[in-house]
């Protein structure tokens, strides 16, 4: 069945392809001024699930122009070590944004995890900073799943007169629960 040529039936290939078409330009800008956009996924464990996110976060990277690589801890580790290695991450230079894949073994704290992830690396949002940003519309890294859906909504072509204050309100729901998972 073919659908309807209607805004409100949402086609998100074109967007993904817009989107990713733009990043890859400013990855371009980046790497020809000594500065190549790497993210860094970080797996605790074996979970499958988590597998195939993370290979259609390193597909979808290596069609904008980022460098993608997981770190692979083992389901062993302590919070202490794996909080140290996030803290490692944000001092490198190289390291443009850091994502971490969940779930994680019952004994880490994921909040904590969120936590030592530095705002300005957290392509989550989920840094309790980087959550208050969204709250407040300060955004200096828009959180990637926000973003795009931001970018679906202004697809439909829609009247959005009050978005402003309606995704306010979503991000402050959105933020809300975010914390209370």
């Amino acid at each position: 069945m073919s659908l309807p040529d209607d805004s409100r039936y949402l086609k998100g290939g074109p967007v993904a392809q817009r989107i990713i078409a733009a990043v890859r330009e400013d990855a371009a800008i980046a790497k020809a001024e000594g500065f190549p956009p790497k993210l860094i996924s970080i797996t605790v464990g074996d979970t499958d699930a988590v597998d195939v996110y993370v290979r259609n976060q390193r597909a979808k990277a290596q069609l904008a122009g980022i460098d993608f690589e997981e770190r692979r801890f083992p389901a062993t580790i302590t919070s202490g070590e794996l909080e140290a290695a996030i803290h490692g991450l944000n001092a490198d230079p190289r390291v443009t944004g850091i994502i971490i894949q969940r779930p994680v073994p019952a004994h880490i704290s994921v909040k904590t995890l969120q936590a030592a992830v530095h705002p300005l690396k957290d392509v989550e949002g989920m840094h309790p900073a980087s959550i208050g940003n969204i709250v407040y519309n300060q955004l200096d890294l828009a959180p990637c799943t926000a973003a795009a859906s931001v970018e679906l909504l202004k697809e439909t072509g829609l009247d959005l007169k009050g978005l402003k204050s309606s995704s306010s309100a979503i991000r402050k729901s959105s933020a809300s629960r975010s914390l209370s998972s």
